[in-house]
C-alpha cells in the first residue's frame, strides 16, 4: 500500500548492495581474504569456507547459521560460478538488507521518509556496518536478526499486541544466528510484557509468557540444530550441551566486583574507542602472512575524526535524554 516506502527501501537496497559488493570485490583482488586474522582479526578464509560449502564452524555459537544462509547461497550459486563472488554476493545481500531493516525501524518510529533515509544511510556507512558489508563475516546476517527484533518490539508496543508466535520466530532467528543475541530479544520481550500488563491494568501472566517463550525457542532451536548436524559437517558442539557452558565459563570474570573503576574505565575505552574510526589502526607483520595485519587493539589514540565522533555522540545522547521527557505522555514510549 505504501509505494513510497517500498521504493525507498528498494533504492537503499540497490545502493548499498552495489557499494558493499564493489568494494568487497576490490578488496578480494588484494588477496586479503586469503589471509587469516589480518583484517581486524577476521578469519576470512574460514568464513568463506562456511558460507560456500557444507562445512560449519563454531556451531555452538551460531547454531542455525548454515540452515538460514544455505538457501541464499544455493540460489546465488546457480547463477555465479566463482566461489568468492558468490560469497561476496550473499554477504552484500544481507549487509544491504540490514540497511533496509534499519530504514524500516527509523520510519516506524518517526514516519518521516527523509529523516529515516538519512539515518539509514548513516547506519549503512558506519564503519562497522561498512566493514562487515564488505568483508565476508557472520555479523552481516546477525545484524538483520537484531533489527528484526527491534522492529517487532516497536510494532508490538504500537499495536499493544503480543504477537507471541512472531516473537517465537524472532527468538529462533536471533539465537539461531548468535546464541548471545537471544538476550536482547528476551529483554525486549520482557519490557513488552510488563508494558502491556501495566497499560491494560490486568494481571498478565508475565512469568508464564516469558518462560513459554524461552522454552519454546530453545526446544525448536535445539531440534533444528540437531537436524543441521545431520545435513552438514561442523566443528564444535551443540549449543545446549553442558560442556559448551563449561567452555564459555572460562571466559567469564568477576573482576568488576573487585576493581569496578578499572573495569568501567576499560569498558568506556571499548565503547568509545574500539571501532574502526576513532583509533588510529595499528599494523604489524604476521608470520607466514603475505600482507601486513591491521587491528584496532594496538592503539587507544583518537584521531581528529574520533574526537569529532565522540563530541557528536555526546550531543546526541544529551539531546535524546532531554527529548525523551517530552514523550512521557505519548502512547508509544520513547526509547533511547
Amino acid at each position: 500500500k505504501n509505494k513510497k516506502l517500498i521504493l525507498i527501501c528498494l533504492g537503499l537496497f540497490i545502493l548499498f548492495f552495489n557499494l558493499y559488493f564493489i568494494f568487497g570485490f576490490l578488496v578480494s583482488k588484494t588477496k586479503a581474504f586469503n589471509e587469516k586474522n589480518i583484517l581486524f582479526q577476521s578469519d576470512c578464509p574460514l568464513v568463506i569456507k562456511v558460507i560456500s560449502t557444507w562445512y560449519m564452524h563454531r556451531a555452538e555459537i551460531h547454531p542455525l547459521y548454515k540452515l538460514v544462509i544455505s538457501p541464499a547461497v544455493f540460489l546465488a550459486g546457480n547463477f555465479i560460478r566463482s566461489k568468492i563472488v558468490t560469497v561476496l554476493f550473499v554477504n552484500s545481500f544481507f549487509g544491504s538488507a540490514g540497511v533496509v531493516l534499519a530504514y524500516i525501524f527509523f520510519w516506524l518510529f518517526s514516519k518521516n521518509y527523509l529523516n529515516s533515509a538519512l539515518l539509514s544511510i548513516i547506519f549503512g556507512l558506519s564503519m562497522s556496518q561498512l566493514f562487515f558489508g564488505i568483508v565476508p563475516n557472520f555479523p552481516s546476517l546477525i545484524i538483520c536478526s537484531l533489527l528484526t527484533t527491534y522492529i517487532l518490539f516497536f510494532v508490538s508496543l504500537s499495536k499493544k499486541r503480543l504477537f507471541f508466535l512472531v516473537w517465537v520466530l524472532a527468538g529462533i532467528f536471533s539465537i539461531g544466528l548468535a546464541v548471545i543475541n537471544f538476550t536482547q530479544t528476551l529483554i525486549c520481550f520482557i519490557v513488552l510484557i510488563v508494558t502491556l500488563s501495566r497499560e491494560k491494568k490486568t494481571e498478565f501472566s508475565n512469568l508464564s509468557e516469558i518462560a513459554g517463550l524461552i522454552i519454546i525457542v530453545f526446544f525448536l532451536t535445539a531440534s533444528l540444530a540437531i537436524i543441521q548436524t545431520i545435513l552438514v559437517h561442523f566443528q564444535g558442539g551443540l549449543f545446549f550441551l553442558p560442556a559448551i557452558f563449561d567452555n564459555f565459563y572460562r571466559y567469564a570474570g568477576f573482576l568488576i566486583f573487585h576493581k569496578p573503576l578499572l573495569v568501567m574505565a576499560a569498558l568506556a575505552k571499548h565503547f568509545f574507542m574500539v571501532n574502526f574510526v576513532a583509533p588510529l589502526p595499528g599494523t604489524f607483520v604476521m608470520s607466514k602472512a603475505l600482507l601486513p595485519a591491521v587491528t584496532f587493539t594496538t592503539s587507544w589514540k583518537y584521531s581528529i575524526f574520533g574526537w569529532m565522533g565522540l563530541f557528536l555522540w555526546l550531543i546526541l545522547l544529551i539531546g535524546g535524554i532531554v527529548k525523551s521527557f517530552s514523550f512521557r505522555q505519548k502512547i508509544v514510549p520513547f526509547f533511547l
